[in-house]
This record gives structure tokens, sequence and C-alpha cells, in this order.
């Protein structure tokens, strides 16, 4: 496969996947840094969002679509939790320690 040609799952929309995610992150980035995150957070964010709509852009056609959607909505809900602080998608595993940022000079 190589790079000399978009694989058909992230092409099969009107653009190629890559290109609808340029797009967005800025917009992404700009809302993230809004809401008063550190950039590192932001960036971080903006990867999960991205993340989020690779993985629904190409459901269903890199084998059933159920386990892209559900990838889809987990980066998404990590995105609502670092952006707009809603809970975190890992909660519910045991053990979960909660991230905690280290101390920036």
């Amino acid at each position: 496969a190589g790079f000399l040609a978009a694989p058909v799952r992230y092409s099969a929309g009107p653009g190629e996947v890559i290109a609808a995610q340029r797009d967005a992150a800025g917009l992404l980035l700009e809302d993230a840094l809004r809401s008063g995150l550190r950039p590192g957070d932001a960036a971080f964010a903006v990867h999960c969002e991205l993340t989020s709509r690779k993985y629904r852009a190409r459901a269903g056609l890199k084998g059933p679509a159920e386990p892209d959607l559900e990838k889809a909505d987990w980066y998404h809900r990590m995105w609502l939790h670092v952006v707009w602080g809603a809970p975190d998608p890992r909660a519910a595993r045991p053990g979960f320690v909660p991230y905690a940022s280290p101390e920036q000079p």
C-alpha cells in the first residue's frame, strides 16, 4: 500500500479524511484553547476529536462498523472530558486513576 494512494476507507467520502481533519484542526484547537486549556492539553483534545472523526468516517469500510463507531464515541467522549469537563470515559475501568497533570514551570 504505502503512501502512493489513500486507502479506500479514508477516501470513500467527498474527500480524504486527512484533508477534513486538517480543515477541522484549527477550529478545534481554538475551541480547546478558548476553554482555558494549556497548549499540551488542547493538542491532546484535538487529537482525540480528530481520531473520533476518522473512526466515524471509516466505519464499516474496514470490517464491521460497530467497533469503529464505538472507538469514535470513546474518543469523542475523551474530547468532551478534556475540553468541557464531562466524565472521563476511562472512569469505569477497574483501578482507574484519573490523570494528574505534572507541575509545569
